[in-house]
């Protein structure tokens, strides 16, 4: 056939649909419970994270719980330096110059809360001064010129987040100039700099070694008391910026999905830091996280954050012996401060297990559940309020050995490490793309060390 001909027929008409554009620029979807890749695209460039930095500020924060260097009620106080800082819903009522009160986003210098709060608040409202203060407060230290030991800065904060990242965590790609994911307000306007995929490291590693402390990472609503620089004392809610967590924080959804573990948005549009991170777990136990870097808008960023969900969800099955390790009976459970309590309790069995969780207790794991009723033990729902400044008296249940499985049991994160490590998890049915913490990633240009 002649080539013309060919070319007649290969044009394409006028009127035909044209390709819908990318919802987002990079993209990461694994399996929370084994790390298997399922889903990704330029997951190895270099973005902005915008305030998805706060995860790791919040990797930090627990690193050094753990390790004993401060305990999640000790208290960090409000800098000048984060005072100018906004706090988006969380808000405090300030006197103004006129002598009338008025809510603000910003908190006055010397306002104190504790850092159990502060990790709760940062997480749930993007809460950018107190990121800042968190940085300041975990800062190490360092000598002066007369070698005097002096406190760190947020920015002496930020070089260990990039050390902890790049050698800890093996985000090789990373780099960290502040603990709450603004630009340096320079000339140049630097901003923290990841990929997909490092993020990927992070939140695996989040839900891994941190699972105790899931519910200050994902709380649709915070209940905290703050200390006011004259020693009052302000009772502030704050609300979540995430509306994956407003839309997905029950079961009431038609996907079938809820978020469950990490929930964290970014939204810097100077830099195309229009990002999510979501993880969400199905009616099986299984888990999946996907990561959404650079997205058009807002909107479209919860669209490609959905279409990844939906399809990964679609691919995943269930590890039968994984599932029996989220549903058998055993352990014990903590119950904490979480409103309205009957929304989570099978009918009939209400306040039996309670909502939520003792963050403070570390052997438990604040997985979410799904009972018989479809309702979700583990959690506030949408539009619950979390109190992290309270405490319940603990509940246990007697222990008791491994029975058929039963949607409304919870179980002791200490058997499921056992189960899972007898029973290895059935590897991805995906498109084999690997295990993100087995993933050797092309090392791109990292930012200048600061």
């Amino acid at each position: 056939m002649d080539w013309k001909v060919i070319m007649a027929k290969s044009k394409v008409s006028k009127n035909a649909p044209k390709a819908a554009p990318e919802l987002a620029a990079a993209e990461i979807v694994f399996n929370a419970q084994t790390g298997d890749i399922i889903h990704e695209k330029n997951a190895n460039v270099q973005r902005d994270p915008a305030s998805l930095t706060k995860l790791m500020t919040a990797y930090m924060v627990m690193r050094a719980v753990e390790s004993g260097k401060v305990d999640l009620d000790d208290k960090i106080t409000i800098s000048k330096g984060a005072a100018q800082q906004q706090n988006n819903t969380f808000k405090v009522n300030v006197r103004q110059p006129d002598g009338t009160m008025a809510l603000s986003d910003t908190l006055p210098p010397g306002c104190k809360l504790t850092i159990r709060e502060a990790l709760a608040v940062m997480m749930t409202s993007s809460a950018n001064g107190v990121a800042k203060a968190l940085g300041e407060a975990l800062a190490p230290s360092k000598l002066d010129a007369k070698g005097r030991k002096i406190p760190g800065s947020e920015r002496d904060f930020a070089r260990e987040m990039t050390q902890v990242a790049r050698n800890e965590l093996m985000m090789k790609n990373s780099s960290f100039i502040n603990a709450s994911g603004m630009n340096d307000g320079g000339p140049e306007q630097k901003s923290n700099l990841t990929t997909a995929h490092d993020l990927a490291l992070l939140n695996y590693q989040l839900m891994k070694r941190f699972a105790q402390y899931e519910p200050l990472l994902s709380a649709p609503s915070v209940a905290t008391s703050v200390i006011m620089p004259d020693g009052s004392r302000q009772r502030v809610t704050s609300f979540t910026t995430n509306s994956f967590v407003s839309s997905h924080g029950s079961s009431g959804n038609k996907d079938g999905f809820i978020a469950s573990g990490p929930q964290k948005t970014g939204y810097n549009e100077l830099t195309g830091g229009i990002n999510l991170l979501a993880t969400a777990e199905n009616r099986d136990g299984v888990r999946l996280s996907s990561i959404v870097l650079g997205g058009r808008t807002s909107d479209s960023r919860y669209a490609a954050n959905l279409k990844n969900l939906r399809d990964g969800f679609a691919q995943v099955k269930a590890d039968p012996q994984l599932a029996q390790a989220y549903t058998h009976k055993g352990g014990f459970v903590t119950v904490a401060a979480v409103s309205p309590a009957s929304a989570f309790a099978e009918k009939g069995r209400a306040g039996k297990y309670g909502p939520s969780y003792n963050v403070a207790q570390k052997d438990v794991s604040p997985r979410s559940r799904f009972n018989k009723a479809g309702h979700r033990h583990g959690a506030a729902p949408s539009g619950g309020v979390v109190t992290v400044g309270y405490t319940a008296p603990v509940a246990e249940v007697a222990p008791s050995a491994p029975s058929a499985p039963e949607g409304n049991a919870l179980v002791d994160m200490r058997q499921l490490e056992r189960s899972t490590q007898n029973n290895p998890a059935v590897p991805s049915q995906a498109d084999g793309l690997g295990r993100i913490e087995n993933a050797t990633p092309p090392q791109r240009p990292a930012a200048p060390e600061i």
